[in-house]
């Protein structure tokens, strides 16, 4: 990530993602994200993004046809509202972000019920995702380590579905201070989906994020 504040509030951030799965052997999820923010107080900031998404599928069925595996492209738009409160070295935050995503249409490798190859055309489709996000920060005296704990809902806006928790992630870990520019922080998550046509699953994941500040 590399972020630049400016007077009045004003924030720009760039940031950048990479996921890999079965022991770093393939990609998962990677996305690029431009981030504007605005904060007018010590207790309050908004923000909107624009990211490009992209997430390796396993395939699945589309009507008659079995998919391949597939990589699945998203443009996201990402309005976040955010709260926070410090006591001495105590820091808590409340996010609540909407998510709109738009995954572009694709012609996905399939075979037919014949196991003849074949070809299916997915056509572009919206979704819209309200992420809820709390979580506490605890700045060691005298030390360049703040620990934190978080955890965040994914539910869903889709009429009929509305309010319904897709997945949860569950979040530990820390950041580290180099110095006024540079900041490292390590995590792990623990994800778990809640699909409404597949077994619930759980993900374990680490995490290393670099952030540059200008």
């Amino acid at each position: 990530s590399i972020k630049k504040n400016f007077n009045h509030g004003l924030g720009l951030t760039f940031r950048g993602e990479y996921r890999a799965k079965d022991n770093l052997t393939s990609t998962d999820v990677f996305f690029l994200r431009l981030t504007g923010s605005y904060k007018p107080c010590p207790y309050f900031s908004t923000a909107l993004a624009y990211d490009f998404l992209g997430s390796s599928q396993k395939g699945g069925t589309y009507g008659a046809l079995v998919l391949s595996p597939y990589l699945k492209q998203q443009h996201r738009i990402l309005f976040d509202l955010q709260e926070m409160y410090k006591v001495g070295q105590w820091s808590f935050l409340f996010r609540q972000r909407f998510l709109s995503a738009y995954a572009s249409p694709l012609t996905v490798a399939a075979t037919d019920s014949l196991g003849q190859a074949a070809e299916a055309s997915l056509p572009g489709a919206w979704t819209h995702i309200l992420r809820l996000y709390p979580q506490v920060t605890y700045a060691i005296p005298n030390s360049r380590w703040a620990p934190y704990l978080g955890v965040e809902f994914y539910d869903s806006l889709k009429p009929g579905e509305r309010f319904f928790l897709q997945q949860y992630h569950l979040f530990a870990g820390t950041s580290f201070k180099i110095n006024d520019m540079h900041t490292l922080q390590f995590a792990y998550v623990l994800q778990h989906k809640t699909p409404t046509r597949t077994p619930s699953r759980r993900i374990h994941t680490l995490c290393v994020n670099y952030i540059i500040t200008l």
